[in-house]
């Protein structure tokens, strides 16, 4: 009988479209980083102005218009312009405001908070990111030394105010930076998961019929060969072989030889089950498995599969052709293994040619052809 899906016969692996990939999110980054260097400079000017600052309410004047150039490259894709904007502001602004108010004040943390940065900037090689962090390390070193030995030391209520909140933003930019240096890695990873992914069923496909291709096909065997074993359940192995091929070719061409086979596959894979396997074999040979399914039931299937070739036909640049197949039937159970099986489907194959073409011949017909 030809039966529902039965134990363990789901197809083992998937067929998964491309997916497009875009793995650089530099130009997130940095936008992000602009925004927040915005947002925080324009409280900074507040506070000066209200401390009565006022070379550093002017600096911070500049601040702003330099991060909304940096926000500017970063939108029109120019990272590495917005980068150095970024980085040449932030140094002289550390510089600026702890000569101005100590190193108490804070400001050193925007120059810290470059290092991760510099060492996950995409567009630079790993050679000159290092080596730029080196640069960071040292400006930060030479500012933590003068800001205690060479700035005096200033202090009152608004010194406070700004070293807290300039730890707040700082926090909040190495935040940003790790919450986007995690993304990056996860997508990367993702893309990397899906390529293989695709990489993986090219290998197994077909590229004219779109079908899985003998490599896959013998996968399904081994998988059915153990699912067989241990259910004793019994699977049908079909081949299915286009009639007078080389004459198709001669007559009209390789290409409408390709257009007959890929015709073909859509008529076999539409008409079996969904839990069919269905492969291209090898030049114009198809195998088909029907796990949980009989000799009776595999006539049955294939004589529908027979029957839709010959139904249809193909529409050659305004000539039909009509293509038909010859298709073997044979069994897998606990008794008989596939390779057998596939042999067996291999010459009921070639009986059927013999006897005519266009038909179904099952491995019954060849142990009944041996016994008379």
């Amino acid at each position: 009988m030809h039966h529902d899906k039965g134990q363990d016969s789901a197809v083992p692996t998937s067929f998964e479209a491309p997916y497009a990939t875009v793995l650089s999110h530099s130009d997130r980054l940095f936008r992000a980083m602009a925004l927040i260097a915005l947002a925080g400079h324009t409280v900074i000017l507040v506070a000066s102005a209200v401390a009565g600052i006022l070379a550093l309410v002017w600096f911070n004047v500049g601040s702003v218009a330099v991060y909304l150039l940096a926000y500017h490259c970063a939108c029109s894709g120019r990272l590495q312009g917005a980068f150095i904007i970024g980085v040449l502001e932030v140094v002289a602004h550390s510089w600026f405001a702890t000569a101005l108010l100590g190193f108490s004040s804070g400001f050193h943390i925007y120059a810290l908070s470059l290092i991760p940065l510099a060492m996950t900037f995409e567009p630079w090689s790993i050679r000159v990111r290092v080596g730029f962090t080196f640069f960071l390390i040292l400006d930060y070193v030479v500012l933590a030394v003068a800001g205690t030995l060479l700035f005096a030391p200033v202090t009152g209520l608004f010194v406070d105010v700004f070293r807290y909140g300039n730890f707040a933003v700082g926090g909040m930019v190495l935040a940003a930076i790790s919450y986007y240096y995690v993304r990056i890695v996860w997508l990367a990873e993702g893309a990397l998961v899906r390529q293989n992914r695709e990489l993986a069923s090219l290998s197994r496909t077909d590229q004219l019929t779109d079908l899985p291709n003998r490599r896959y096909a013998l996968e399904w065997i081994a998988h059915e060969q153990a699912r067989v074993a241990r259910y004793g359940t019994t699977t049908c192995v079909c081949i299915a072989d286009l009639d007078y091929f080389k004459r198709i070719n001669d007559e009209h061409g390789h290409q409408a030889g390709d257009a007959v086979l890929a015709h073909i596959a859509k008529v076999i894979r539409t008409t079996v089950r969904e839990e069919d396997v269905t492969a291209r074999w090898g030049g114009e040979e198809f195998l088909v498995l029907l796990p949980d399914t009989d000799v009776g039931g595999g006539l049955i299937a294939m004589e529908k599969v027979r029957s839709a070739v010959s139904a249809a036909y193909v529409d050659w640049e305004g000539t039909p052709i009509d293509p038909s197949v010859t298709i073997g039937v044979a069994t897998v159970s606990a008794q008989t293994s596939v390779d057998e099986a596939i042999r067996r489907a291999d010459q009921a194959l070639y009986r059927g040619k013999e006897a005519g073409r266009n038909r179904v011949e099952s491995e019954q017909s060849i142990d009944e052809a041996v016994s008379t």
